[in-house]
């Protein structure tokens, strides 16, 4: 094995190869999202049992968006499944950083060692009971990919708690503020809710809704995901330099060195966005005649070698999550007007920061056409991408 990470056969290198099939549309993800959007659809079934409730928003979305989500991933033998290891993933999470660098992390991520340590004796369970057979086809392609290097393990539910941080480390905050950005503004959670019923068929006493016709037909949903990415992502694509070269006439860069592009100089570009791009628009990126965002602007989900590969199972999720939620409550915050939480306290361990502080809101249900029915989501599947990025739209 090429341990040094940048060889051809290298086990990094060909890790996005071997897990490729699983979360590129089709089949594989069609299963892994159908079962994410049903943990879901639950949840706020849960919630629809109380007429009025109150709740910590940022704290309900990541409770439900993180055992959603890796249900989806991991299946019946779920470690997340015990709140006691979710809540050592939000512990771990912060201390990333320090974990990487090796920086005195005995005594500056003490607390991130020991949760660690719990999570991957859960995955050493999980592999040894043979869980992941019962997983999505992603956890299995991890799995094998690991046995083909002849990785232990306990090495392979290290390297699984890696999996754990790409599935969830972006997907909770990205929700939030998905769902933050449509409710917060009355305007745009009208237009969003005008989008959507249109897709909503009601039979008896059912409403059912596709949401692989939600991601087709509602565009401005789409669109405040991608602005989400743009105006919240902090992002860095990471290359390594393959050659020499002398860019805009002035910085060699050497051979073997390591170029990062921070992903908000693309974002906060004027001569990309215009004059608006310090403001979040929620309609940037519906396209329309005569308007199309350049593509290469975007890097929401990095690009080229480092393209997200979980961008579809974690945008479907995501759409799915906030297009439900607004169909089925009224969320008004506590203290009556919505204000917009910092993010200056957000570790460098995602590319889409959280709120520094939640914000408590009441959740009411909606007393519409609606009321009173059950709710069927379903996913009919497409082996069509939805065009989230510049190399989505190269393909069709």
């Amino acid at each position: 094995m090429n341990r040094n990470g940048i060889g051809d056969y290298s086990y990094a290198i060909e890790f996005d190869k071997a897990i490729h099939p699983a979360v590129t549309p089709g089949a594989n993800l069609d299963e892994m999202n159908r079962l994410s959007i049903q943990k879901v659809s639950n949840s706020l079934d849960s919630l629809a049992l109380e007429t009025c409730q109150r709740i910590k928003l940022y704290q309900w979305v990541q409770e439900n968006i993180g055992l959603a989500t890796s249900e989806a991933v991991y299946g019946p033998g779920n470690p997340f499944r015990n709140p006691e290891i979710l809540a050592s993933f939000w512990r771990f999470e912060p201390g990333i950083v320090i974990l990487l660098l090796q920086f005195l992390p005995s005594i500056l991520a003490r607390e991130s060692l020991r949760a660690r340590e719990k999570i991957v004796k859960a995955f050493t369970h999980y592999f040894r009971t043979g869980g992941h057979k019962q997983g999505s086809a992603l956890v299995r392609a991890r799995y094998e990919h690991s046995a083909s290097y002849n990785i232990s393990l306990e090495d392979t539910a290290r390297f699984e708690l890696g999996g754990a941080v790409a599935i969830l480390t972006n997907t909770v905050p990205c929700a939030f503020w998905v769902l933050w950005h449509t409710i917060s503004d009355p305007a745009v959670l009208q237009e969003c809710r005008d989008e959507l019923q249109s897709l909503c068929k009601v039979e008896y006493d059912t409403v059912t809704i596709d949401i692989t016709e939600v991601k087709i037909s509602c565009p401005l949903l789409l669109s405040i995901l991608q602005e989400v990415l743009r105006f919240h992502g902090t992002g860095n694509s990471v290359r390594v330099v393959q050659q020499e070269f002398l860019l805009d006439d002035k910085y060699l860069l050497k051979k073997g060195g390591t170029l990062m592009i921070p992903g908000p100089v693309q974002h906060t570009s004027k001569a990309i966005y215009g004059e608006s791009v310090n403001m979040f628009d929620h309609k940037r990126f519906v396209r329309s005649e005569g308007k199309r965002i350049n593509p290469i602007g975007f890097r929401g989900f990095g690009g080229g070698a480092t393209l997200c590969p979980g961008r579809h199972f974690a945008s479907t999720e995501i759409i799915a999550f906030v297009a439900l939620a607004i169909m089925r409550f009224n969320i008004r915050p506590v203290c009556g007007k919505w204000v917009r939480s910092t993010t200056d306290n957000a570790g460098m361990q995602a590319t889409v920061p959280p709120p520094d502080t939640d914000v408590e809101v009441e959740v009411t249900l909606r007393e519409d056409e609606f009321a009173g029915k059950q709710w069927n989501a379903i996913l009919e599947g497409s082996d069509k991408a939805v065009e989230l990025v510049a190399e989505d739209m190269n393909k069709h």
